[in-house]
């Protein structure tokens, strides 16, 4: 993925100065956040908040917080009423792999769906990522995220950009995030995803 130097840097000031009340941007509408979330806030790795998260980001295995069940159930529920039950009376079916990934701090799981009728046509592809990173990377001030809060989410959660629905919440030190799942009125971005891997990830 690129990293953009600039960007980076407008985050990384957004998450350094949210107790000082600033109003921080990353970027314009729709900006990207997803590259932010190998980076240290502030470049405080030598502190000992940033190693506590960097352990406690390590002994969580984003593969192991979801289900195929559940990922199948979203999937499903992102879809049209008439497209769902269309694709299941044909005898449709999904394939689900997962690949863990690091970049930085974080800690990923790269999620790649295939949905196919019974005769072997592919209806669907996309794929999606559950992140496991700093938990200061989960602030109100970058892309004005307290705008789009979700409730009863870890101890809080966001919408973190403003383009793309990328639901993220803090669960203590460690950040979760969802990114690249579709946003419909029914999925949101899968917001109800991020929901099941924070109780999974406050269940340890």
């Amino acid at each position: 993925m690129i990293r953009n130097a600039f960007l980076l840097s407008a985050v990384a000031i957004a998450i350094g100065t949210a107790g000082c009340g600033s109003r921080a941007d990353a970027g314009s509408a729709g900006a990207d956040v997803s590259q932010y979330t190998g980076q240290k806030a502030g470049g405080a790795d030598d502190e000992p908040s940033a190693r506590g998260a960097s352990k406690a980001v390590a002994s969580i295995d984003p593969c192991a917080l979801l289900t195929r069940q559940e990922i199948v159930a979203e999937i499903e529920a992102s879809m049209e009423r008439n497209q769902r039950e269309a694709f299941l009376a044909q005898g449709g079916s999904w394939d689900v792999d997962s690949t863990a990934e690091t970049a930085g701090i974080a800690r990923e799981c790269q999620y790649a769906w295939r949905g196919k009728l019974s005769n072997g046509d592919v209806r669907s592809t996309s794929n999606f990522k559950v992140v496991i990173t700093d938990g200061a990377f989960v602030n109100g001030d970058l892309n004005n995220a307290k705008a789009r809060p979700i409730p009863g989410v870890g101890d809080e959660a966001y919408y973190m950009s403003r383009g793309a629905m990328m639901p993220y919440a803090r669960v203590g030190n460690v950040a979760v995030g969802i990114e690249g799942f579709p946003d419909t009125p029914a999925a949101r971005g899968g917001a109800g995803l991020l929901r099941t891997a924070v109780s999974r990830v406050r269940a340890r």
